[in-house]
């Protein structure tokens, strides 16, 4: 009953904590209140004896702050919490474990329900059972908590046939309800909802429409007050009922790699993953390509996938994937002013099957940074996104022109984050019907499609652009005048780049000299060495004087002395320079 004083397990998965109730009782539930090193995935487990233990619930996306767990009532002596998965570097720790009584068991009733599937299914800690209803629609479900309590969200988990279209209630009374959410076209899966904070007895869930005839909902579980939606956690919920490549890696909790363009000096550079995900500036947006084809929405998951950069050095990307020998070929380069430039992509599908294809390109574009949280990234904001058609067709992003096409897109749809992202369309080879939203939450996201219908050893081409700057602006209007900025940004890194000759057998050796010098001069701001394009986006004197060593023996004196020249005005009247 002391909340200032926890349990904390050593540093290290597969941690647990017995309770001994020194007698049987009969238990419902549990809620437990995590400190900040929580389980990421744990089991409760329940036992007479201490010795033959049974699994009553499983958490396999625990994000920590209290949960409240039932399961279906049953005598037991001993509770056991097994902390499978850490959440974080640290080990596994609890404030305080409250055991439910039988008489907290929710009483559950349903407009209907078949067989063996009952309402209370919904809350017996069991992911293989589920409440079913009859054929016809609306049907609803209510719960009553026995007692008000406070309430901060809730993560239903559908079965088969799933609602495409529920509420969720809630009433203090069982008399006066209040509608807490809403959704007109749910993929099912696993819906994680957050509310503002709201104390209720019972809730509702009415289900409109759905997917089938009738529903089956698996497990509604009651998320606290303290609990909070953050765009990072309802990624990574969506990412758990997904397959692997329809996120960013990062959102998987793997590793991203990425290189950058930019343009020599300029304060602003460009990312691309090894994957073909693409940041076009600092806390922006990405955007990620798909195919679908053969009623398959492909991702890089499902290729081979291949990196080079143009000529072995240049600061041209390239990202290749091999789908079965349909190959989508990605570069991307920057070019223009300093402090007015835009990073120029280009897509190729190249049809090397012996069959004709017939599909679509989607490049879908989302509130998620490359970078990951570990690696100080951020989940920025897309509160509004709008399509302008025209003689040249652009993607508008928090009221900026973002994307500019060159050649005309067959769709686009543009969704508000309701239960999922723009992902839950393009997966089914669909779009929404909004060019225009808002959403309050910034998680807008949308989707741009073009289609193709290949024969055998031909291909499809995509042209657009990223504008770096809002003013200024100096965007090519058409392939050619697109295929002639390449070209000068390939004549001016040769050029750069050769001012010292080398001549050795490892030709790599040299292209891994001349690709780093290059990226010293694009993460440049103006005279100021920076080590990097986002985390390290800021001048250190160490780190400086490292890559003026490096600058000085590639030739280049000039780009040194300005840094050098900068530098020197920082320096205090102790002689210190800034670190």
């Amino acid at each position: 009953g002391n909340m200032a004083t926890r349990w904390g397990s050593e540093f290290k998965d597969n941690q647990w904590l017995k309770i001994d109730l020194e007698e049987p009782r009969t238990i419902s539930g549990l809620t437990l209140w995590w400190e900040d090193a929580y389980a990421s995935r744990y089991k409760i487990l329940l036992s007479e004896d201490g010795s033959t233990w049974i699994d009553v619930y499983e958490e396999k996306n625990g994000d920590g702050n209290s949960d409240e767990i039932y399961f279906r009532p049953q005598e037991a002596r001993f509770i056991k919490i097994h902390c499978i998965k850490r959440a974080t570097g640290w080990g596994n720790s609890l404030w305080e474990v409250k055991i439910k009584r039988e008489d907290e068991y929710p009483v559950i009733e349903a407009s209907s329900y078949r067989g063996k599937n009952l309402p209370s299914n919904i809350m017996d800690g069991d992911v293989k059972t589920f409440w079913q209803t009859d054929e016809a629609l609306p049907q609803w479900i209510e719960v009553d908590l026995r007692r008000k309590k406070d309430l901060g969200g809730f993560l239903i988990d559908w079965g088969e046939v799933y609602a495409t279209d529920y509420e969720i209630l809630t009433s203090l009374d069982k008399k006066d309800w209040r509608s807490v959410y809403g959704v007109e076209c749910s993929n099912g899966g696993k819906d994680l909802i957050y509310i503002d904070p709201t104390r209720a007895r019972y809730i509702k869930v009415v289900c409109k429409d759905s997917n089938n005839k009738g529903v089956s909902l698996g497990e509604l579980i009651i998320k606290g007050k303290d609990e909070h939606a953050t765009p990072q956690r309802i990624y990574e919920v969506l990412a758990d009922e997904s397959p692997g490549g329809y996120f960013p890696e990062w959102i998987y909790k793997k590793q991203v790699y990425w290189t950058i363009t930019g343009v020599e000096g300029d304060e602003k550079e460009s990312l691309i993953s090894t994957n073909g995900t693409i940041e076009p500036d600092k806390e922006s947006f990405t955007i990620m390509p798909y195919i679908y084809v053969d009623n398959h929405l492909v991702t890089a998951s499902d290729c081979k996938v291949s990196q080079e950069l143009e000529e072995g050095y240049l600061p041209i990307p390239e990202v290749r994937w091999d789908y079965k020998g349909l190959i989508l070929n990605q570069k991307m380069f920057t070019h223009g002013k300093r402090g007015a430039s835009s990073t120029y992509v280009y897509y190729e599908l190249i049809n090397n099957t012996s069959s004709s294809k017939k599909g679509s390109i989607y490049l879908t574009i989302r509130p998620i940074q490359l970078n990951p949280p570990w690696q100080h990234g951020r989940m920025p904001r897309i509160s509004n996104i709008e399509f302008v058609s025209g003689k040249i067709d652009k993607v508008r992003i928090n009221n900026k022109d973002d994307i500019i096409f060159l050649n005309k897109p067959d769709g686009f749809g543009a969704t508000i984050f309701k239960a999922s992202d723009i992902i839950s369309y393009v997966a089914g080879n669909r779009l929404p019907d909004e060019d225009y939203v808002t959403d309050v939450k910034g998680l807008a996201s949308c989707a741009i499609r073009f289609n193709f219908d290949l024969s055998p050893a031909s291909k499809k081409d995509i042209y657009f652009v990223l504008p770096l700057y809002q003013k200024d602006i100096e965007v090519v209007k058409n392939q050619e005048e697109f295929n002639r900025a390449l070209e000068e940004t390939r004549d001016f890194w040769k050029a750069k780049l050769s001012a010292i000759k080398i001549d050795i057998p490892q030709k790599e050796l040299i292209n891994v000299l001349r690709a780093n010098l290059a990226y010293l001069l694009i993460n440049k701001d103006n005279a100021a060495l920076q080590p990097g394009p986002r985390n390290y986006d800021r001048s250190w004197m160490r780190d400086g004087a490292v890559m003026c060593a490096a600058l000085l023996r590639g030739g280049f004196y000039k780009e040194v002395k300005d840094y050098l020249d900068w530098v020197s005005r920082l320096q205090r009247s102790n002689g210190e320079i800034p670190c």
